[in-house]
């Protein structure tokens, strides 16, 4: 069982999340405004050190803001 965040969530959050069961988070990482979201880091360090087994990323690409790749290399 996991849980998909588009907002800042403390390391306390996800103790809590892993405490009811949950043991995966996948956090958004760029926004469909075409802009990386700000939480994206310290949320996804938030739940490693929660001590959540597998944590992943996503990206909301904006189709009108130019190339898919160019988005998902700003990121990384």
């Amino acid at each position: 069982m996991g849980v998909d965040v588009s907002t800042a969530v403390t390391q306390a959050n996800f103790a809590c999340l892993k405490g009811k069961g949950y043991n995966f988070a996948i956090v958004r990482a760029y926004r469909s405004s075409g802009t990386i979201d700000p939480n994206a880091v310290q949320t996804i360090k938030n739940a490693w050190n929660a001590k959540m087994a597998h944590v992943d990323a996503y990206i909301f690409p904006c189709a009108k803001c130019g190339n898919g790749p160019e988005q998902v290399s700003t990121f990384t």
